[in-house]
């Protein structure tokens, strides 16, 4: 009698073709998700750094904010037409409240860039297990934004 493993597969008892289909369509739309999601808050910081931008009294801060939201808009806006490109977008794309802050504050734009900073690493560390290398090179590319900020921000 052969073995259950090298029977074919469409012989072999319980073996359910449709059961792994349905996985793969759970993790694809998992992954597509979380792309989504990712990309919504980004464009939602671009939105909130402009509004620091904007309203900040500071010279210096009025231009590195305004250099970083023109890299991040441009950066999202790669990552989502490369991802985009090589996906079937199914259903609506995730809206999230998101709520602006007027106040602009040192301490205040470096939180807002914290949070966006641990949402882009989660995203990041996720996508290593997939090993989307192109992706993942456009969140370093992303990351470096956030980081060269920080750096103008806190010379200040």
């Amino acid at each position: 009698m052969t073995h259950p493993f090298f029977m074919p597969i469409n012989t072999n008892k319980g073996f359910k073709m449709s059961y792994f289909k349905k996985l793969i369509s759970e993790s694809a739309r998992e992954n597509q998700e979380l792309i989504l999601d990712f990309v919504v808050f980004s464009l939602n910081t671009v939105s909130q750094f402009h509004i620091f931008h904007l309203l900040t009294t500071d010279a210096q801060q009025h231009d590195a904010l305004g250099a970083f939201y023109d890299g991040l808009n441009d950066s999202i806006d790669g990552f989502a037409e490369y991802f985009l490109g090589e996906n079937t977008i199914s259903g609506s794309i995730p809206t999230t409240p998101y709520a602006f802050d007027t106040n602009v504050s040192l301490v205040t734009i470096l939180q807002k860039l914290d949070e966006y900073d641990n949402f882009m690493i989660r995203v990041r560390d996720k996508k290593k297990k997939t090993n989307e290398g192109s992706l993942i090179d456009s969140i370093n590319d992303i990351k470096e934004l956030t980081s060269k900020l920080k750096y103008k921000l806190k010379m200040n």
